[in-house]
């Protein structure tokens, strides 16, 4: 569930950081491509994080098992943020938005060297955590 929540708060912060461009900003081939970028990582996760066909493995048994994948997969879409903005946009500079897409990349990555259940709980609920202060940025 924390998998689920982290896609949606991510869906949610991108739409939020967009909406205010839809009536402003002409999309070039490169800024749909990169907004794919950001995207698919997400539609990626939202369908990885259930077992194929259903299984009978539980969803937590589910996740440590394929717990790799899925963090590097939750990184992607801030990487690809942080490209985006340093090509498209003119580079990046150190500020709020900066600061909180860096820990975003970090922190799945470093989750990824702790194989415990509970430190995976308590990784995913940070990330959960850190991503609704996201949405207030």
């Amino acid at each position: 569930p924390l998998i689920a929540i982290i896609v949606l708060l991510g869906v949610m912060n991108i739409w939020l950081r967009f909406w205010p461009y839809q009536d402003t900003d002409v999309l070039t081939p490169w800024q749909l491509i990169s907004l794919v970028g950001v995207a698919v990582p997400y539609i990626f996760v939202s369908r990885a994080m259930f077992p194929v066909g259903g299984g009978s493995i539980g969803l937590e048994d589910h996740y440590l098992a394929h717990r790799k994948t899925l963090l590097i997969a939750l990184a992607l879409t801030p990487a690809v943020s942080m490209i985006r903005t340093a090509t498209l946009l003119g580079g990046l500079s150190l500020d709020w938005n900066i600061l909180w897409t860096v820990c975003r990349l970090l922190a799945p990555l470093v989750l990824m060297l702790f194989p415990g259940r509970m430190a995976n709980r308590l990784g995913l609920a940070a990330i959960t955590i850190w991503m609704v202060i996201g949405l207030f940025r």
